[in-house]
């Protein structure tokens, strides 16, 4: 039973410590980056073709986190030392149920461009991580107030989770082609394999202690489906699934070894008008796909409870608040479990989870839709007006940039962008590149306040990245007319 809960803590609480899916994009808005179609399409690419240096053409690392404030948690004396913590003040600054967290991680393995007459044709090989934790406020307020903040049935504990953990390696190729002086249409076909996910869809808790005796008493409703590169499971005596002891070098010895292979197919799609000399508008749609798991998956289920039907956890339990000793002992690196003694965990699972293995499932990838107008001052100086969203659970979460891009000597690229998102209007965003000849260094972030206060922004993300171009001169004044 224990190595069933480690697994489930893992997958699920460890959300809402660790992460805080954006995709980076900060240089999205430059004029001289060749990858700049990767974010659009539609969006021309300025060079006859293109080398990205692997490993290193573009790198980003992306943590979204709007409803979480450690200013808001905790109180500090003059030295920067926690002196107590705020509960109501850091939970009200939440939702009551739309709290997100996600975590983006990119690299591009391998990846080159080049252009016949009026198409560009590309090719991108990129290794992908996503992490979303949506939950709900009393997650939080169960572990800050404790269980004696939940007392009575009229005052239960609700905590709704839905959450994905998603590693895939994604394989596209960009076609762009520019219809007259006035239209350009793109599209990104991408196959994908998966590495391993879980997913849960739906995770209902409710819980509430008994006044006269302090016990706890729970309803809940989940369903997790893990594919992973090794099994998780075995039968025990009984002929029931069980968890299965493992060592973490096990699961990273057969991570990129040829098993059950979990392809996915995705698609960009983007549209660009030149409207005159000064003015662009375009849309697109990225990442409208799936991937279907058939890797050693498995799926968690437990048994539906009825209306008002909660089950008793063996014996009393009684925590009041989180203590100043507590908070101590989480920073010194000691896990929830040990702080909170969860013992009640085991009790409230046991023989109510069934594991079943199963032939496959799908996840969608994380879709995003746009629209973007620029207008250009004159050849080196452009502004930008970015709409963006991104469909997580099946909600939308906007984002909207307005930047500046100005290029210098042909050699420097300078982009300063302002987003607004959800509880967060405060992320000046800094992007710089330098050409060489053929050789394009860049890096850039959206938001330059996060490197000083990392833990008290909602968008902490970074891009960089290094390639080679060529023919851009002769292209730019032969075929571009604006």
């Amino acid at each position: 039973m224990k190595t069933r809960v480690h697994i489930l803590i893992l997958a699920l609480c460890s959300w809402s410590l660790t992460l805080s899916a954006q995709t980076p994009d900060p240089i999205r808005f430059s004029s001289l980056n060749p990858l700049v179609s990767q974010y659009n399409p539609s969006l021309y690419t300025p060079y006859g073709g293109y080398v990205s240096f692997p490993l290193l053409s573009n790198l980003g690392l992306s943590l979204y986190n709007p409803s979480f404030r450690h200013k808001k948690l905790f109180d500090k004396d003059d030295s920067e030392k926690i002196t107590t913590h705020a509960a109501n003040r850091f939970l009200n600054f939440m939702s009551n149920t739309n709290n997100l967290l996600t975590l983006n991680f990119n690299e591009e393995l391998i990846g080159f461009g080049f252009r016949v007459n009026k198409w560009f044709f590309s090719f991108s090989q990129q290794f992908k991580f996503e992490g979303q934790f949506y939950y709900s406020r009393d997650l939080w307020g169960l572990i800050i107030k404790g269980n004696k903040g939940y007392m009575g049935s009229d005052n239960p504990a609700y905590i709704d989770i839905k959450s994905s953990i998603t590693s895939y390696r994604e394989t596209a190729i960009g076609i762009h082609y520019k219809i007259n002086d006035h239209f350009s249409v793109g599209m990104r076909p991408k196959l994908i394999r998966g590495v391993y996910n879980v997913n849960v869809p739906d995770f209902i808790f409710q819980l509430y202690t008994n006044p006269d005796d302090n016990s706890l008493l729970l309803r809940y409703r989940s369903m997790m489906n893990i594919s992973t590169p090794i099994s998780l499971v075995e039968e025990d005596s009984e002929g029931n699934l069980v968890f299965r002891e493992f060592d973490i070098s096990e699961f990273f010895t057969q991570l990129f070894k040829k098993g059950k292979t979990n392809f996915g197919f995705g698609i960009d799609l983007g549209g660009s008008y030149q409207i005159n000399d000064h003015f662009k508008v375009s849309v697109y749609a990225n990442d409208i796909g799936f991937i279907k798991w058939r890797s050693e998956t498995i799926r968690i289920k437990t048994r539906p409870f009825a209306e008002d039907d909660y089950a008793a956890v063996e014996g009393e339990y009684e925590f009041n608040e989180l203590t100043q000793d507590m908070i101590s002992e989480f920073l010194a690196g000691d896990s929830l479990r040990k702080i909170f003694d969860f013992t009640f965990v085991d009790s409230c699972m046991k023989n109510l989870i069934t594991i079943e293995r199963v032939p496959y499932y799908y996840t969608t990838l994380t879709s995003q839709i746009g629209i973007e107008g620029v207008y250009r001052l004159n050849p080196s100086n452009r502004f930008i007006a970015l709409f963006k969203g991104y469909i997580i659970n099946k909600r939308l979460f906007p984002i909207f940039t307005v930047a500046y891009n100005g290029t210098y000597w042909n050699i420097i690229d300078v982009i300063v962008s302002y987003s607004m998102m959800q509880k967060s209007f405060t992320n000046l965003g800094i992007g710089i590149g330098f050409k060489f000849g053929p050789f394009h260094i860049y890096g850039g972030t959206n938001n330059i306040f996060s490197i000083f206060r990392p833990l008290n922004s909602s968008l902490v993300n970074y891009q960089l990245g290094i390639s080679f171009a060529w023919s851009h001169k002769k292209y730019k004044e032969t075929n571009i007319k604006y």
